[in-house]
């Protein structure tokens, strides 16, 4: 079943997950709608399907601007990077861009670490 956790203090939805049994601190998620991180608990689940697909490229987007923009839009920046530097963002922003492809999306993603590049 789809789930929502929440943070028991304050009620307000953490993360979405997809579990076989319900902690004290999930509440169960209707099937066809989607649980909407930061509202609280007692709100209605209201978000259209497609919202959390939306929230997941709206991430990736970011970690594409914050991790891989800057080596890439400038050929001096990238040609001062060796080898394994640039084999390390090929790789991040192929994880980023294939987000989709993993069995657990739009619900459960795992985002890729970025690389270290110093």
């Amino acid at each position: 079943m789809n789930a929502a956790k929440f943070n028991p203090s304050s009620r307000v939805i953490v993360n979405l997950i997809v579990t076989d049994t319900l902690g004290p601190d999930m509440v169960q998620i209707p099937d066809g709608y989607y649980g909407v991180i930061g509202n609280s608990v007692d709100a209605p689940f209201t978000v259209t399907p497609g919202y959390f697909e939306a929230q997941v490229s709206a991430e990736r987007n970011r970690l594409l601007e914050q991790y891989v923009k800057p080596y890439t839009t400038d050929l001096l920046v990238w040609n001062n990077l060796n080898n394994g530097q640039t084999q390390a963002l090929q790789v991040y922003r192929s994880q980023l861009l294939d987000i989709e492809q993993q069995p657990g999306y739009p619900i459960n993603v795992v985002w890729p670490t970025p690389p270290q590049i110093n």
